[in-house]
């Protein structure tokens, strides 16, 4: 009976070693896993912010050269503007520049 007695113990400690190896296991398991996700969210993280980062440098480098093709597009519109009305501009400032002499004429 004493031996079985100290067999039941035996196995009882042998069962509770077991366990406590079980539960070390387990703890270890469940830190590498959040250490692992943890992991996987701070590269998600910066991912997602260099994904940001370059969309907002393309919108950028889109806008200035929207911004240079419309600068561009306004002065060829301005010169055009100007060649195509050189001659009724030069009249125009001929005009105005006789009536400043004349005017000035008459109050002198």
């Amino acid at each position: 009976m004493e031996k079985i007695l100290e067999e039941v113990l035996a196995v009882e400690k042998n069962v509770d070693t077991i366990i406590q190896e079980a539960r070390s296991k387990a703890q270890e398991i469940r830190q590498n896993v959040e250490k692992e996700i943890a992991d996987k969210l701070t590269e998600a993280r910066q991912q997602a912010q260099k994904r940001i980062q370059d969309s907002a440098d393309q919108a950028r480098e889109e806008a200035r050269k929207i911004r240079e093709d419309k600068l561009e597009g306004a002065e060829e519109s301005s010169k055009a503007f100007l060649e195509k009305n050189k001659d009724k501009i030069e009249k125009f400032i001929k005009e105005i520049t006789r009536q400043i002499i004349t005017t000035g004429y008459e109050r002198g």
